[in-house]
Formats: structure tokens, C-alpha cells, sequence
């Protein structure tokens, strides 16, 4: 059992919470498509997993053209082969007030949190149902569970991400596909950078976690290797929360951080 000999395409692979993501499935033996959009970084993580021993390959993916989903499956599948496991990871966000977010944020966060993962679902699918395997991850946030202030436009697409995982359920289960979400909290990456280097705020965060700590991308990533494994067929339709108890707090619906922190 395990990741062993599965071909896997990862997007927003190249830094963060994707990256580590690949990683591990790499590791895990699974040959992995790192996607993205930065070709550099994502070929300096293809190097790293070749290192390490590991199979992997560049693959460009751009989670708001529609046309991209198509073309990173097949470069994918010329490449390492079938697509067994797909984790949508590729993300954005917008952070401010409900009633201040433009139409342009609005259409930018569907067509990158909602309409890529769908597209790049749909192509991947109906080769999943022929050979009557695939697991499909959607990396979706806590935002979708316990909603935060100025964060809107992330919690109602993470949110439709989770409603196109039970839909899918209902559609393939009996096809030997599972498809499941994992919800991260807060965690360091690249999105967080800059909010988390002001060591007030850090430390204010930090405090909200029943654990003392904010999360780190392995811990989104070893949930998720978990739910590809081989021997994960009887998970279908969860939703796992990685978030440290973040939403067990009520401190978390942070109302008024220093804006000048958030990208």
C-alpha cells in the first residue's frame, strides 16, 4: 500500500503548502507533477525531489485559464503517465472588507479557488473511471467551516470547493474514486509571509491555537499523503480540519489586523 508507483499532479506546487505536498508524495514513491506557473521555482522542486531520489517533473498550470487544465493533464500523462492522484492546491486570496471587494477580485477568486479545480477535475476524471481508480484531494481552508471577518471572497469559494467534493462523491464513488478536503488553517507560507514577519501579529496568532503554534505546510501535507494512499478507498467525502484547534477559539475572527501586514 501507500504512494508507491502512482503517478500524482499537484498544482500550486511550487512553493508552500503544494510544495510540500509533493514532497511527500515523492517520497512516498508516487511520480509527481509539480504545477504551477513559476517554471524556476518549480523546476528548483523538481530538482530537490530528484535528488532525494525521488520522480518528478515540471509541469506549467495556470489555475485561472480555463485552458490550462487540459494541457497541464496531458503534459502530465506524456510525461509520468495516467493521473492516479490530483490534488488541487493552487490558491489565492483577497483580505479586506465584504462590502469594498471589486468585481475583479470577485471574478479573480472564483476563476483561480473554483473554476481551475473544476476544470482541471473534469479533465482528469473520466481517465480515472476507465481504470476505475483516483484519488482526489481538494485543499480548502478552515475560513469555509468557521468564516472569518475580511474574508469573504476566500470562505465562499473554499466553500464550493467542499460542495463539488460530496457532489462528485454521489457521482464516482462506485467507480473506485475518493474524493476528500483537507482544511488547512493558518499556516507559513509564501500567502502568510508578510502578515506573519510582523512578530506582534505572529505571536498574537499563535496564541489563538490551543497547540501554541501556527501550522506548517508538512502539516497539510501528511494528511493529505494519507488520503492518496493506496489503502485510503473507504475515505470518501471527508473533511479533515489541520488547524491546530484554530477553530476552536473565537479570537480567530481577527477584525482589524495591521492592513499594511497583509498582502
Amino acid at each position: 500500500m501507500g504512494v508507491e508507483n502512482r503517478t500524482a499532479l499537484v498544482t500550486g506546487a511550487t512553493s508552500g503548502i503544494g510544495e510540500a505536498i509533493a514532497e511527500d508524495l515523492a517520497a512516498g514513491g508516487a511520480r509527481v507533477a509539480v504545477a504551477g506557473r513559476d517554471a524556476a521555482r518549480g523546476r528548483a522542486v523538481v530538482e530537490r525531489i530528484r535528488e532525494r531520489g525521488g520522480t518528478a517533473e515540471f509541469v506549467t498550470h495556470e489555475s485561472a485559464d480555463p485552458a490550462s487544465a487540459a494541457a497541464a493533464v496531458a503534459a502530465t500523462e506524456a510525461a509520468l503517465g495516467p493521473i492516479d492522484i490530483l490534488v488541487n492546491n493552487a490558491g489565492t486570496m483577497f483580505f479586506g472588507p465584504f462590502t469594498q471587494h471589486p468585481l475583479e477580485s470577485f471574478e479573480t477568486a472564483v476563476a483561480v479557488n473554483l473554476r481551475g479545480p473544476y476544470l482541471l477535475t473534469q479533465a482528469v476524471v473520466p481517465g480515472m473511471v476507465e481504470r476505475r481508480y483516483g484519488r482526489v484531494i481538494f485543499i480548502s481552508s478552515n475560513g469555509a467551516r468557521g468564516g472569518a471577518a475580511n474574508t469573504s471572497l476566500y470562505a465562499l469559494t473554499k466553500s464550493g470547493l467542499e460542495g463539488l467534493m460530496r457532489a462528485l462523491t454521489a457521482e464516482h464513488a462506485a467507480e473506485g474514486l475518493t474524493f476528500n478536503t483537507v482544511q488547512p488553517g493558518l499556516v507559513e507560507t509564501p500567502l502568510t509571509a508578510t502578515m506573519l514577519s510582523d512578530q506582534a501579529m505572529r505571536e498574537r496568532m499563535a496564541g489563538f491555537h490551543p497547540g501554541g503554534r501556527v501550522g506548517i505546510p508538512q502539516d497539510i501535507s501528511h494528511a493529505v499523503t494519507m488520503l492518496a494512499d493506496d489503502a485510503a478507498g473507504h475515505f470518501q467525502n471527508n473533511i479533515i480540519t489541520v488547524d491546530g484547534g484554530l477553530t476552536t477559539t473565537i479570537g480567530y475572527a481577527v477584525k482589524e489586523p495591521p492592513k499594511e501586514k497583509i498582502q
